[in-house]
């Protein structure tokens, strides 16, 4: 057949010695057999009994297959990059997940435009403001030439509500400042189990950095419900709640973008997304 070279993972080394005799006998010229190992990767498994077991396809999110990990939001170029950097060997080699994710993470970031999201939403009521409030956000703070977008709050009855997440809500004392991302500086007054009250300190960006205010995502009372699928070994933890500001609905589907201090996300649906990466 003018075959000259195989390529052939190193656990049929033993197979290219068998069929050596074939070629000898034959008086066939052999080609040359070039062996190498497998790629490992930390915390994923390719093990094809296991699968069948679990009636996992190959496209599943959950694998390191290339139509897995295609489906998940890793890019074709990342995936070769790191092969380029393991490079063709005879022994197996092992890599982390996050290795391969860091490699990703290169290629996706220019391109993900941000959002704002809050998993776990909770309530946050603003009181004593008589105005409204307008946030500008940037669709991607290093390329300016994308754009920006406004999310404008009216007051009703001199109170304005966003919704801001349950881990960055539980982080809040009683007195403390927390800046609104593009919006205003709040001043923590009082905390219950489901519903953060608080007041304007200040509006703009130094006034926050003086007292050392955390920067939070936060989505208005018109945001979207979402749900978000996490892969995590062969587990996926699915349909994690959450809030998302408006504008994440004219996201098109199969789009990678960012959910600012969550991580990056592929939309599979209208309100369905999968979690590729922080």
């Amino acid at each position: 057949m003018g075959i000259t070279h195989i390529l052939r993972a190193q656990e049929h080394s033993v197979n290219t010695t068998k069929q050596s005799f074939v070629y000898t006998h034959m008086g066939w010229g052999q080609p040359e057999a070039i062996h190498f190992g497998r790629l490992k990767i930390v915390g994923m498994t390719l093990s094809k009994t296991k699968l069948k077991a679990l009636g996992i396809k190959w496209d599943d999110i959950r694998l390191p297959t290339l139509a897995g990990l295609r489906n998940r939001g890793n890019s074709a170029r990342g995936i070769w990059n790191i092969i380029l950097q393991v490079g063709i060997k005879p022994t197996d080699a092992t890599i982390s997940s996050a290795n391969l994710f860091a490699e990703n993470r290169k290629i996706i970031e220019p391109r993900a435009n941000r959002y704002m999201a809050v998993i776990d939403p909770v309530k946050v009521i603003i009181e004593g403001v008589n105005e409204e409030l307008t946030a500008r956000l940037p669709m991607h703070p290093s390329f300016p030439d994308r754009g920006f977008r406004e999310i404008t709050l009216k007051s009703i009855d001199s109170k304005i509500t966003v919704f801001i997440s349950k881990l960055d809500y539980e982080k809040a004392g009683i007195g403390s400042v927390i800046r609104l991302m593009e919006l205003a500086n709040i001043e923590v007054l009082n905390k219950d189990e489901n519903t953060l009250i608080a007041r304007i300190h200040s509006k703009d960006l130094e006034s926050a950095k003086r007292v050392n205010a955390p920067i939070i995502q936060w989505v208005p009372p018109n945001g979207l419900p979402i749900r978000v699928v996490r892969p995590e070994n062969l587990r996926l933890v699915n349909d994690v709640g959450g809030l998302a500001e408006p504008a994440v609905e004219q996201v098109t589907s199969g789009e990678i973008v960012q959910f600012m201090r969550y991580g990056f996300v592929k939309k599979i649906e209208r309100d369905r997304f999968v979690y590729v990466h922080d």
